[in-house]
């Protein structure tokens, strides 16, 4: 028994966005990616079409189909009125981007400042033997050590 994928909405607006931008040499491949799923989707193509085309998983044409799928009320509302005025291409695909986008991966974010880094840069361009330690080329380990006992 076969699944039919639900239908995702793209307005002629977007499709004409994501059409151009996907184009464009400075855009990041995975944007691209995701927009030509979407674009094919729009377009009335099945998943496996999207995955045999694309040459990518089922998931993945699933998870951006999904995550647009979600917030396509909101784009097209967005799209249609803004605070009464015309929303521009650029607005709009920065906005298309944010969907497309990865989420923030879990764990727990750097504590180190841009000034620790810099400190933590300069000792590593010394040399081991300075701090008495009988290498020649520092190891993480070494290197963490010294950071501590110097209070970075």
């Amino acid at each position: 028994m076969s699944r039919t994928a639900s239908p995702i909405s793209v307005s002629a607006r977007a499709a004409q966005i994501l059409q151009k931008a996907k184009g464009q040499r400075t855009l990041e491949k995975h944007y691209a990616e995701r927009m030509e799923i979407i674009l094919l989707a729009n377009s009335g193509k099945r998943n496996m079409d999207i995955v045999n085309q694309l040459s990518i998983c089922v998931d993945t044409v699933m998870k951006w189909k999904n995550r647009w799928r979600a917030r396509q009320d909101v784009l097209l509302k967005l799209e249609s009125d803004y605070d009464g005025g015309q929303v521009s291409d650029n607005y709009l695909l920065k906005e298309y981007k944010k969907v497309l986008s990865d989420l923030p991966r879990s764990g727990s974010t750097g504590h180190l400042t841009e000034a620790d880094i810099a400190l933590l840069q300069a000792l590593a361009c010394e040399a081991p033997g300075k701090y008495g330690l009988p290498v020649t080329v520092w190891t993480h380990q070494l290197l963490s050590e010294q950071a501590k006992k110097k209070g970075i």
